[in-house]
């Protein structure tokens, strides 16, 4: 059960991560990238599917696991950064 809800939180962050690619793209064209990822706005849309799936075959258990240990380390994030926005 443990191992399901540290996966689940795991595949959590990589939906965020794939969610935010198309986002930064065209909010931050500026920004500087060390490389380029042909398609990304596709392989981000793919990336996020797989993580959807994969977060559907999660019982209530381990949803509501992840959901408390992604709770309490943003909680110690926010705390440790000082409440800023930046």
């Amino acid at each position: 059960d443990l191992v399901d809800m540290a996966n689940l939180a795991v595949v959590t962050q990589y939906l965020s991560c794939a969610l935010a690619v198309p986002v930064l793209r065209r909010k931050r064209p500026d920004l500087p990238r060390p490389y380029r990822l042909p398609a990304a706005d596709e392989l981000a849309a793919l990336a996020a599917l797989v993580c959807l799936g994969l977060m559907t075959q999660v019982t209530r258990k381990e949803l509501l696991g992840a959901v408390v240990v992604l709770a309490a380390a943003y909680a110690l994030r926010r705390l440790v950064d000082g409440n800023t926005t930046d």
